[in-house]
């Protein structure tokens, strides 16, 4: 039984064909659709479950003045809902089935518009799922990105040989890896330019070098998450841009002898609870182990970008020419974290810097000594200003004890170029 005819015997399930709605009501229904006074981005909600509706109700034998309307419609709506520049979202179980049951019916190809699609754990409940994804992917052949959103999604083996069998995919993110998908990686014909993969819960500190072997000479972009990068044999030529978040390197020599073409690379760690003086300690043996990896000072030309913490862009202890640093991510709030901003800007020399300061914990004085060996280099200064002060409760007036203060945080931006 085809997918179709499938979802046509158990019609039931789908809200829009209940016999709780009026048919009176559909063709007010249309007439909304295309009144200028509702035809706005904050009200028109044209959807699945609207079109199906539509659909059926043009089948009927009564359906007269309003039939060319719902053909115009029906034949308009697939390009209108899919060729959207974000992913198309079908996030309940009823918007799927709609969808599925417009798309299958063969009155139009839709199929030619559908670039991007996301697949959500909260499908699996749904009855033949591998079957609907078989047909669904066999079908849609223009797809260019595709997002597996959520924990637990899982392709059976007849849906990852379809998924795998997608020429034009280009782009794919995973919101956590599996044994399943990593399996897919290798089978798949599609030379992916992009990938965004979540490694938490899969492998202690998996490495994605080999991993995602299979495209070395197509991937541009990747975004990681909780991977360990620890292998130096494979290389990505055609990678420019890396963000590794909460991922762990054993040493610089090993991600830029892998990403040797690499201009913006974005680090961000995990937080972790220790006080003062761990976090320096073991901060500061990090950054010594770094240095120590680079016999000489590293040559990266093409590094053009920075981004990170401060503590992890000081731990990375990277020593090459980058023309711009951004560690306004966090707001560095201590003498120490504007000396790890002298050192990192001692170590790339940048010619532009982005930064994020906590005033008064951070010394905004201070700022012009940190800077002092990239004076005259640096010519583009971006500073985000969070200025921290108590302000006394109102209740403090009517009681003879006042409550504690309100901290509040007041961001101030200021860009300076010469």
């Amino acid at each position: 039984m085809s997918t179709l005819d499938t979802i046509e015997a158990n019609q039931e399930t789908f809200g829009a064909m209940d016999a709780g709605y009026l048919d009176s009501v559909r063709p007010a229904l249309i007439v909304c659709l295309f009144s200028p006074a509702t035809f706005t981005a904050s009200q028109m909600h044209l959807n699945w479950d609207i079109l199906v509706e539509i659909m059926f109700f043009s089948d009927r034998a009564d359906a007269s003045r309003m039939s060319r309307t719902c053909r115009t419609l029906l034949q308009a709506a697939p390009q209108t809902l899919l060729s959207r520049n974000e992913a198309f979202p079908l996030l309940e179980r009823q918007q799927l089935l709609s969808f599925l049951l417009f798309m299958f019916c063969g009155r139009h190809n839709g199929f030619r518009y559908l670039n991007q699609l996301r697949l959500y754990e909260v499908w699996r409940s749904l009855p033949q799922l591998e079957e609907h994804l078989t047909d669904l992917f066999m079908q849609a052949t223009e797809l260019k990105l595709v997002t597996l959103e959520g924990e637990k999604v899982e392709l059976g083996e007849r849906v990852s040989y379809a998924f795998a069998n997608l020429t034009k995919l280009r782009t794919l993110k995973i919101d956590a890896v599996t044994d399943r998908t990593a399996e897919l990686f290798k089978k798949m014909q599609a030379p992916l330019t992009g990938i965004d993969a979540n490694f938490l819960g899969y492998h202690d500190s998996v490495d994605p070098i080999p991993m995602f072997a299979h495209f070395k000479h197509s991937l541009r972009a990747m975004n990681l998450s909780f991977a360990g990068f620890s292998s130096t044999e494979i290389q990505y030529p055609r990678v420019v841009s890396l963000s590794a978040e909460y991922c762990e390197y054993q040493n610089l020599v090993s991600i830029v002898h892998c990403f040797p073409s690499l201009r913006d690379l974005s680090l961000h760690a995990m937080e972790e609870d220790l006080d003062m003086q761990q976090e320096i300690s073991i901060t500061e043996e990090e950054r010594l182990s770094s240095l120590a990896s680079q016999t000489r000072r590293t040559q990266w030309p093409s590094l053009h970008r920075l981004s990170g913490g401060v503590r992890e862009l000081y731990t990375l202890g990277i020593r090459c020419r980058v023309d711009h640093v951004d560690v306004a991510r966090w707001p560095l709030n201590s003498a120490v974290d504007g000396q790890r901003l002298a050192a990192i800007v001692a170590d790339v020399r940048p010619t532009s810097l982005d930064a994020r300061l906590l005033l008064p914990e951070f010394e905004l004085l201070s700022l012009a000594e940190h800077l002092t060996c990239v004076r005259d280099e640096l010519v583009g200064l971006r500073l985000r200003l969070d200025y921290q002060y108590e302000e006394p409760c109102p209740c403090s007036a009517q009681h003879e004890d006042p409550c504690s203060n309100v901290v509040r945080i007041c961001p101030v931006s200021m860009n300076s170029t010469s």
